[in-house]
């Protein structure tokens, strides 16, 4: 799938601009940004809930897109069986009780899927939208907050689950959280929007192998041991105590440069950026 210039105006408001993003099969995309950034009318463009915007979207011939999108429709006075036989029928003509069976296996929703769906919790309710999210095994998925109303074991789970039917049936997934471990325990790629720009895109992985290490020193050794290091090492920042340098997998050379001036430092410590350092890292960057 292949979003090019797409664009969104409400009125005088700009809410999407030249928004171009590529999801591939097989791939996980997590998105990320403050409410209003723009994250859920992009994903209501995809999936041709908003269908008044200007750019393109392209995809493979027949594709199918299933999503879940702010609040799981279904009829609360029916059981969640029920539901999911009727939303089959509804999309597809046809029910494949096989199929039924092997997703409420996998959300582990048997115990309560042949109760009202009004008797839910919040987080029963997300399964079963995901669940009617899944129906016509889409090839691509399209989740907003799919974990709402979840435990953190209960998230972590349906997490699993989602990217495990995603890698069997081969499916592009968008996903969109607040919760940023979620998006970082799933995604390949991170995408951060602000203001209906995408401001960023990048690889988890190299999210989460960048950091910096902090070299501690006493005050009158730092302006040396800066000098002595500034041209071998990116400097991050410098203080009365504390040199801290952009992180690099092995930095014996520099102990040892130091060493070689007399220059011991009280302390190193390596600190590894998480998805959440990453995040507002970029939203203070958003405000300068």
């Amino acid at each position: 799938m292949k979003l090019e210039n797409v664009t969104k105006k409400y009125k005088e408001k700009l809410a999407l601009k030249n928004i171009n993003l590529t999801l591939e099969r097989g791939s996980i995309v997590g998105l990320v940004g403050k409410n209003g950034a723009g994250k859920t009318t992009l994903m209501k463009i995809i999936c041709g809930n908003i269908v008044h915007y200007e750019g393109t979207i392209e995809t493979p011939n027949d594709s199918v897109i299933g999503y879940l999108i702010e609040h799981p429709k279904s009829y609360p006075n029916a059981t969640g069986m029920y539901n999911l036989i009727y939303f089959s029928e509804v999309f597809m003509k046809k029910v494949d009780k096989e199929y039924i069976d092997f997703i409420i296996q996998s959300l582990k929703m048997n115990d309560y899927i042949n109760k009202k769906v009004k008797t839910y919790s919040l987080g029963m309710k997300q399964r079963l939208g995901i669940a009617i999210s899944l129906l016509r095994k889409p090839q691509y998925l399209i989740l907003d907050e799919p974990t709402n109303g979840m435990d953190p074991e209960g998230a972590l789970d349906v997490l699993n689950i989602v990217k495990s039917l995603g890698q069997q049936y081969n499916m592009g997934i968008l996903i969109s959280s607040h919760k940023l471990e979620d998006i970082e325990m799933v995604s390949d790629t991170i995408v951060y929007i602000e203001d209906g720009l995408i401001k960023n895109i990048t690889d988890k992985e190299q999210i989460i192998q960048s950091g910096v290490i902090i070299i501690s020193l006493s005050k009158d050794e730092v302006d040396y041991a800066h000098s002595l290091i500034k041209d071998d090492v990116k400097i991050v920042s410098v203080n009365e105590q504390h040199i801290t340098i952009e992180y690099i997998e092995d930095y014996s050379f520099i102990i040892k440069k130091l060493a070689q001036h007399n220059i011991f430092p009280r302390n190193i410590e390596k600190k590894l950026y998480s998805l959440k350092d990453y995040y507002f890292n970029l939203s203070k960057k958003g405000r300068a």
